[in-house]
């Protein structure tokens, strides 16, 4: 029989992702498992134009980020949808994907659960979906969940 101990959800808190939570909540009360909820802060390198005089360094500029998600999660825990689960969260710095996976091996996660599609639908045509490269790369189950308007074409 398989037994779920630590879900992982990761969230861009998207409206992708505000739909796969449902399924996350779901296996982890099916389970009496942990459910982790993990936002990633993508580093890139901003044009130092751009930010002169309202950043003093590239940390301050991350650190709005970081408060930002932080807020944001802080929010999330207090869903009602989370009631009466064990709910941790936490923020990692770095690219999505990578990221992910790393936090999954390192905390025994048993199964991750999150949406197909993240906030930006141009880096999917450059870079394939943070989802795609998961399921390919992850030592765990992954459940990926398509928000149910979603249509796709078939040429």
């Amino acid at each position: 029989m398989i037994g779920y101990k630590n879900i992982l959800f990761p969230t861009d808190f998207s409206e992708f992702s505000n739909i796969a939570l449902e399924h996350a909540v779901f296996i982890a009360r099916k389970s009496s498992a942990k459910l982790y909820l993990l936002h990633i802060i993508e580093m890139f390198l901003p044009d130092p134009n751009a930010v002169l005089g309202v950043y003093e360094n590239v940390a301050d500029f991350y650190d709005g980020f970081e408060k930002k998600a932080q807020d944001r999660l802080n929010q999330l825990k207090l869903d009602e949808r989370l009631k009466d689960l064990t709910v941790e969260a936490q923020i990692r710095l770095g690219k999505p994907f990578i990221e992910i996976i790393k936090f999954s091996k390192d905390l025994c996660i048993d199964c991750i659960v999150m949406g197909t599609h993240g906030q930006s639908a141009l880096e999917h045509v450059f870079f394939g979906s943070t989802a795609e490269k998961i399921v390919r790369k992850s030592y765990c189950p992954v459940l990926t969940v398509k928000h149910p308007d979603c249509k796709f074409k078939i040429l």
